[in-house]
C-alpha cells in the first residue's frame, strides 16, 4: 500500500514560517566542542537564515548573494544591503564571471555570513588547531575578492594568509552544504547529489525534512518525497531540502567513525538540538541482501548509520561517512579539477580552499585551513599572525 507522505512541518504562510524560524533558533549550538550561537540573538542559526534567504527573496525580489543572513525583517520591510554586504556581492559577482556558472552555486548556497567567531550548526570543517579545537572553512572580503582561511569561536574572526601575514576579519562567511527546498517528490536544484540507486533502479538522493521537532535526515525518491526512518518506522515526509552537488564531497572508508582528522558533513539534529547528524550511507543491512547503499543519518549515541526501507527503519551493518573531498597538491598522479574556487587573489586569479600541516611552526601538531592559488607550491596558511607554506598540502576539490 502506498504512503500517504506527511507535510514535513513546513507551510507557506510567513506565519509559520516565523514559528519555524524560532522552532529552530538553537541550531548553531556547540558542535566539536566550540559554541557556535550567533553574535545576533535574533539570527540564531543557518538552517533559520536559508528560510529567511527564502523569505528575502519576496521582499527584496531578488536572491542575496550571501547565502545565510542575520537580519530578521521588520513589518514587511524591504531589507537594504549594508555597505559591507554590498561588497560582498560584488566579489562573488566576479568570482561567479570569473568561473562561470558552477561557481554561481558555490558563491552562493555553499556560504552563509557570520561574525565573531560564530558558527551555523552545519559549518564545513577539515582541520584542528593546535588546542584540539576543530577548525571551518570560512572566506573574507578582501578586494577584488575574498580571502579563504579558518574560523571557531576561540579565533573570533576569519584568519586567512595574506602579505606574509596572518589577517583577522570579524566579518566572513562559513563554508556550508547546499540544499534546495522541494515537496511532492520533485527532485530540486541543478545539481542534486545522487547517492545510489534503489533496488527498482530509482535515484536516491540525500533530503532532508523537520519532523517531531528535529532536523531528520534521509532518502529522496523521485515522484515519491523524504523517506526518513524515525522510532523503528519509515516516514514519507512531503516537504524537504534535496543536498546539492556543488560542494566537493566523497564518501569516507568503509566503517571509519569521525574523528579529529575525520569529520563529516552534519545535515540535522535531533528534537534535543544537542545531538547533531551527520550524513552516511547505510549498508550491509541485515534481512535485506542486494539493497543499497541507502542515504541517512549517522547517530553519534549508537555509532549507527540510520536511514529506512519497506516501512521500517533500518541500521547498516557497515556505514561510509559524507567528507570533504581533498587532492594532495603535492601528487601529480592526483588530478585536480579546480572546480570549486571559493575566491580572488589581489593580482586576479582565483583562490581555492585547502589544508596543510606546519611541520616547522607546530611540528605536525595541527590541521590548518587556507588558501591554495594555481602558482602556488604548497597551500598558504595564517598561523601565528605569520602568513605560512604549508607541509602536506590539500586541495578541496572535485567530487
Amino acid at each position: 500500500m502506498r504512503q500517504t507522505p506527511e507535510t514535513g512541518e513546513l507551510h507557506g504562510s510567513d506565519a509559520i514560517l516565523i514559528e519555524v524560524f524560532t522552532r529552530f533558533h538553537d541550531f548553531s549550538r556547540a558542535i566539536g566542542g566550540i559554541s557556535a550561537t550567533s553574535s545576533n540573538t535574533g539570527s540564531p542559526d543557518h538552517v533559520r537564515g536559508e528560510l529567511l534567504h527564502e523569505r528575502r527573496e519576496v521582499l527584496v525580489g531578488q536572491r542575496s548573494i550571501t547565502g545565510g543572513s542575520a537580519a530578521t525583517p521588520k513589518d514587511g520591510d524591504g531589507i537594504m544591503l549594508t555597505t559591507r554586504n554590498a561588497l560582498v556581492a560584488a566579489g562573488a559577482a566576479v568570482l561567479v564571471a570569473l568561473a562561470g556558472v558552477r561557481a554561481a552555486s558555490a558563491a552562493d548556497g555553499n556560504w552563509a555570513a557570520y561574525e565573531n567567531g560564530a558558527l551555523p550548526g552545519d559549518a564545513i570543517a577539515a582541520g584542528h588547531d593546535t588546542n584540539g579545537k576543530t577548525l571551518y572553512f570560512c572566506r573574507a572580503y578582501l578586494p577584488p575578492g575574498f580571502e579563504p582561511g579558518k574560523v571557531n569561536q576561540n579565533l573570533g574572526s576569519c584568519r586567512y594568509a595574506y602579505g606574509r601575514q596572518e589577517v583577522p576579519d570579524p566579518v566572513y562567511e562559513v563554508m556550508v552544504p547546499h540544499w534546495e527546498w522541494g515537496s511532492g517528490g520533485q527532485v530540486p536544484g541543478a545539481f542534486p547529489f545522487q547517492v545510489s540507486t534503489d533496488t527498482d533502479g530509482a535515484r536516491l538522493y540525500f533530503c532532508r525534512a523537520f519532523y517531531q521537532g528535529g532536523l531528520q535526515i534521509g532518502k529522496l525518491k523521485p515522484g515519491a518525497g523524504c523517506y526518513i526512518g524515525y522510532g523503528g518506522n519509515e516516514i514519507l515526509l512531503n516537504n524537504y531540502q534535496a543536498l546539492q552537488a556543488d560542494l566537493p564531497v566523497t564518501f569516507g572508508d568503509a566503517g571509519r567513525v569521525p574523528d579529529i582528522d575525520n569529520i563529516p558533513i552534519i545535515g540535522g539534529f535531533e528534537a534535543n538540538q544537542t545531538t547533531y547528524l551527520s550524513l552516511c550511507v547505510a549498508f550491509f543491512i541485515d534481512g535485506l541482501p542486494g539493497v543499497p547503499g541507502l542515504p541517512g543519518k549517522f547517530l553519534p549515541t549508537d555509532g549507527m548509520c540510520h536511514s529506512s526501507y519497506a516501512g521500517v527503519e533500518v541500521v547498516g551493518g557497515g556505514l561510509s561517512m559524507l567528507l570533504p573531498n581533498t587532492v594532495a597538491i603535492a601528487d601529480a598522479n592526483q588530478a585536480k579539477i579546480f572546480n570549486f574556487p571559493v575566491g580572488q587573489d589581489s593580482n586576479g586569479q582565483l583562490l581555492y580552499a585547502c589544508t596543510a600541516r606546519l611541520l616547522g611552526a607546530d611540528q605536525g601538531a595541527s590541521l590548518q585551513l587556507g588558501k591554495y592559488r594555481r602558482d602556488f607550491d604548497t597551500c598558504h596558511v595564517g598561523y601565528g599572525g605569520l602568513e605560512w607554506n604549508g607541509d602536506d598540502s590539500r586541495l578541496v576539490d572535485g567530487f
